[in-house]
């Protein structure tokens, strides 16, 4: 499988994992998932289908 990304689509991911991501875990021990829900869960298939 191939997936085809934009350009900035790596750039926009970094922001993320480097100014929003760790807001999850101001409060909590990080647990390596990379879209975490303010629930203290991961996204389901269903969720990013």
């Amino acid at each position: 499988m191939v997936i085809s990304v934009w350009p900035w689509a790596v750039q926009t991911v970094q922001v993320y994992l480097d100014n929003v991501r760790p807001l999850f875990y101001i409060d909590r021990e990080d647990d390596d998932v990379m879209f975490p829900t303010e629930r203290d869960e991961m996204l389901s298939e269903q969720a990013v289908n």
